[in-house]
C-alpha cells in the first residue's frame, strides 16, 4: 500500500528528500488500522483510497484528529474494492457531513484527469 505514495513523493520531491522525510519520520505512511491510540496534532492526515474504508474505520480515523490537524480524504467511489460496496464510508460521509462548517468537499470528474490523454476517452467508453 505504500508504493503509490512513495512513487508520488519521488515525483514531487525526488528520491533523496523522500528518503529523508521517511527516515526522519516527518512523513509517516501507515494503514488506518495503525492509527488507534494515536493523536494527530499540528499535522496533516491524508487518507488515500478512502472509498475502501467502512464507516467505523472512517469514524476511527476522524477520532484521531487533535489540535492543529487537518484531514484530507481522497476517494473514488467508482473504484471501491470492498466486498459489499454499500459499506463504503464515502456515501455516508457525503450525506452526514454536508453542512458541517469545518468540512469541505471537492468533487472531480473525468474533465479533471491528469493522466494519459486517452484515459478520458477510455472512461467515457466504459460508461456507455
Amino acid at each position: 500500500y505504500c508504493i503509490p505514495i512513495i512513487d508520488a513523493m519521488h515525483k514531487l520531491v525526488g528520491p533523496e528528500l523522500t528518503a529523508y522525510l521517511l527516515e526522519s519520520k516527518m512523513v509517516e505512511i501507515l494503514s488506518v488500522g495503525f492509527l488507534r491510540g494515536r493523536n494527530i496534532e499540528d499535522s496533516w492526515l491524508i487518507i488515500d483510497e478512502a472509498q475502501n474504508l467502512e464507516v467505523n474505520e472512517c469514524k476511527a480515523a476522524f477520532s484521531r484528529v487533535a489540535n492543529g490537524a487537518k484531514v484530507l480524504f481522497s476517494a473514488d467511489p467508482g473504484q471501491c474494492d470492498l466486498p459489499i460496496k454499500q459499506n463504503s464510508c464515502i456515501p455516508t460521509a457525503l450525506e452526514k457531513l454536508q453542512g458541517v462548517s469545518s468540512v469541505k468537499f471537492v468533487h472531480f470528474d473525468k474533465n479533471d484527469i491528469q493522466r494519459h490523454k486517452a484515459l478520458k476517452e477510455i472512461l467515457e467508453a466504459w460508461e456507455k
